[in-house]
C-alpha cells in the first residue's frame, strides 16, 4: 500500500492574465500479489485547486475552486508465452463529468529471443477553466478599427486520442539488439477557435464605433498520426556501446 500527498502553490505573473493557485492531492495505491499468474493494482485519488486570476482591462477570468476525483485499476496476467495487461482509468471533473481511459497491452514471446507486443490506449484532455470561462479582445486593424472578441464556450468538450502501437524486438546476437515499433493515432474534437456569425459594428460606447470578429473555442478538428521507430543497440566490446534510432511521423 502507497500513500502520497503534496501541496503545491504556483505564483505566475504575466500578461494578460496571471495566477495564484493553491493544489492539494492526495492518492492511494494498493497492489495485490500472490495471485495466480496475476498481479492487480488500483488505487484513488482526490486533488482540489484554487485560482486567483487576476487579468488585464481587456480580458476576464473568473476565480474558482475545481476539483479532480480519479479511480484506477490495472491486471496483468501472465498466460506463458502471452502476457496480458489490461487497465483503466476513470476521473470525474466539473467540466465534462466522467471521463473513461481503457489501455490494453499483449506481449507475445515468440522464442528466448524475439518478442512482438500490440496495444491500444484511450486519452483525453479534458477542459480547461481557459475553454469555459476566459473571455478577451484583441486588435486585428488599429486603423479600422477592428477586434477578435473571444467569448466564454460552457460547451467545450474534452479532447480525445485513441492510441494504436504494434512493435517488434529480436535479439539476433547476445550483443545486439533490434526494434521496431509502428503507431496510429485518432485525434478527435481538438481545440480550435471557431467563429460565431458574421461580424458586426459596435458603438457602445460611443465613438469610435468599431468592428466586432466574435469567436469562441470549440472542439471542431479532427486529425489523424502514424509514425515508425527503429532503434538498434549493439555492443561490439565489453567497454563500447553503439546505439542507433530512427524515428518518422507523419
Amino acid at each position: 500500500v502507497q500513500l502520497q500527498s503534496y501541496l503545491d502553490v504556483t505564483d505566475r505573473d504575466e500578461y494578460p492574465v496571471s495566477e495564484t493557485r493553491r493544489t492539494f492531492d492526495v492518492d492511494v495505491q494498493v497492489r495485490h500479489y500472490g495471485l495466480p499468474r496475476q498481479e492487480i493494482t488500483w488505487g484513488a485519488g482526490y486533488r482540489v485547486s484554487y485560482a486567483d486570476l487576476p487579468t488585464a482591462p481587456t480580458s476576464d477570468l473568473p476565480e474558482g475552486t475545481e476539483s479532480l476525483v480519479s479511480f484506477f485499476a490495472q491486471d496483468e496476467i501472465t498466460l506463458e508465452p502471452l502476457s496480458l495487461t489490461l487497465g483503466a482509468k476513470v476521473e470525474r471533473n466539473r467540466y465534462s463529468g466522467v471521463e473513461v481511459q481503457p489501455s490494453a497491452r499483449a506481449v507475445l514471446l515468440l522464442s528466448p529471443t524475439t518478442t512482438l507486443w500490440a496495444a491500444t490506449t484511450r486519452a483525453v484532455r479534458r477542459p480547461s477553466r481557459v475553454e469555459r470561462f476566459y473571455a478577451t479582445v484583441s486588435v486585428i486593424d488599429p486603423d479600422a478599427p477592428s477586434f477578435f472578441r473571444l467569448v466564454p464556450n460552457p460547451d467545450f468538450e474534452s479532447e480525445k486520442l485513441w492510441a494504436y502501437e504494434l512493435g517488434y524486438r529480436m535479439r539476433p546476437h547476445d550483443r545486439l539488439y533490434f526494434t521496431l515499433a509502428g503507431f496510429y493515432d485518432q485525434w478527435r474534437d481538438l481545440l480550435t477557435a471557431e467563429l460565431l456569425g458574421d461580424p458586426f459594428v459596435e458603438d457602445d460606447p460611443p465613438a469610435p464605433a468599431r468592428v466586432i470578429v466574435p469567436v469562441a473555442f470549440g472542439n471542431g478538428l479532427d486529425g489523424r498520426s502514424a509514425g515508425i521507430e527503429v532503434f538498434v543497440d549493439a555492443r561490439p566490446l565489453g567497454r563500447l556501446r553503439l546505439a542507433g534510432h530512427y524515428a518518422f511521423l507523419n
